[in-house]
């Protein structure tokens, strides 16, 4: 299986916060053995991260903008979860990632069982920037999954749906047109109520 995602997951975080960066496998299989470079877009590109059989490689390897601040939760990989760990955000962090994750390969069909790029993009502001603004802190994501975002403790961001959310204007909107449509009814039923009343009530012409 191959999978790539057009879209990427937003995370919004402080100097010095940590976060997590998570994909979980559509296909749940352990991923105990998976292959997977990770780097910063930028000219030239920078490896943020990079596993062989799940074994890291030497940091020596990494650009050292990142160099002992980042890691692979090994136990979430054998539930067909990947949890990126970025330790000590810094505002230079801030861009566009992508990760090329390869996962299971069969020595008889010598393919992969599984191969996705996971694209995620980071913004990091200096710690205090938005103290009194904490409504523009959770910035609406393109993807459909959800971002944990774990400063100094533990604090979950979720991103939206435009999906979800164009499906719920959809929803509401035909909501408000049926309860027009009732009322409208309900005022004609009312009107014909009160003509039969008023015809009833009004005296025989001899």
């Amino acid at each position: 299986m191959s999978a790539g995602k057009e879209t990427a997951i937003f995370y919004q975080a402080e100097e010095d916060d940590d976060i997590t960066i998570r994909w979980d496998s559509t296909i749940k299989t352990n991923m105990s053995l998976t292959n997977m470079r990770c780097f910063l877009w930028s000219n030239p590109s920078k490896l943020l991260y990079e596993m062989f059989n799940s074994v890291d490689v030497p940091e020596s390897q990494q650009d050292q903008q990142f160099a002992g601040r980042v890691q692979v939760d090994k136990d979430a990989l054998r539930d067909g979860q990947i949890r990126l760990h970025v330790s000590r955000l810094r505002t230079e962090d801030s861009g566009n990632y992508w990760c090329d994750v390869a996962t299971n390969y069969d020595q008889v069909t010598e393919r992969w069982l599984l191969q996705t790029t996971e694209h995620f993009v980071l913004n990091v502001t200096s710690r205090g920037e938005n103290r009194g603004h904490e409504e523009h802190n959770v910035i609406t994501t393109v993807s459909t999954e959800d971002a944990e975002h774990t400063p100094r403790g533990s604090k979950e961001v979720r991103s939206q749906d435009p999906n979800k959310v164009a499906t719920g204007a959809v929803l509401l909107f035909g909501a408000i047109i049926c309860l027009l449509g009732a009322a409208q009814w309900c005022l004609s039923a009312l009107i014909r109520r009160c003509n039969k009343v008023q015809h009833q009530d009004r005296p025989a012409i001899i």
